[in-house]
């Protein structure tokens, strides 16, 4: 099996699932970060481990495409902001439903906002890592996160007591400004950075 990364080719003899795994997590360790597989030219989406495991025979070439940290960190953003672009389109919808009562589709559809705010706040806690690499352009979305933050214990604490009033109020009246807002902080850090032309 070839094994290649940037320019750097190597063949690795009787390979096994366990010996190309840890040849992929060392590559990962020197400050690169996954971005990707290409497995006799076609991409590979979904978990690589269990793709490697299940079609390990079958693999002649295995390309691990890698990103450096401030990439991995742009192209989340760029992620973040598209979600948060989706998420302010759908709210208002979402709100009406509980207002008029929710049903189990509603209650599934917050979940999924939800799980969508906590992948941001994970985001947010590596730019605060890593927040050398936008400098004072970092403040602004941290701090509007915050409020944010604060803003998602209400709504948490309303959805303790499934209480169907404060939580479409909250949405609608709390959330939806601060997200626009915080979708406008990520514009600008991409913009700042050269890497776009964000017109917002």
């Amino acid at each position: 099996m070839k094994f290649i990364v940037k320019e750097e080719r190597r063949e690795i003899k009787q390979p096994t699932v366990q010996k190309v795994l840890d040849l992929i997590a060392t590559r990962l360790q020197s400050d690169c970060y996954y971005n990707g597989l290409i497995v006799d030219g076609h991409p590979i989406d979904g978990d690589y481990a269990t793709y490697i495991s299940t079609h390990l025979d079958d693999i002649h070439e295995l390309e691990l495409v890698t990103q450096t940290l401030e990439q991995m960190l742009y192209n989340n953003l760029v992620m973040a902001r598209d979600y948060l672009e989706r998420a302010m389109e759908n709210l208002p919808l979402l709100a009406d439903h509980f207002y008029a009562g929710p049903k189990v589709p509603d209650w599934q559809g917050f979940s999924n906002f939800v799980q969508g705010m906590e992948w941001i706040g994970k985001l947010v806690e590596t730019i605060r890592e890593n927040k050398r690499i936008y400098g004072k352009h970092a403040d602004q979305f941290l701090d509007l996160y915050g409020n944010l933050r604060n803003q998602l214990k209400v709504l948490e604490d309303a959805v303790a007591v499934k209480d169907t009033v404060t939580i479409p109020d909250t949405i609608l009246y709390e959330l939806q400004p601060q997200l626009l807002e915080l979708k406008n902080a990520i514009g600008s850090i991409l913009v700042r950075k050269g890497k776009i032309n964000d017109t917002e």
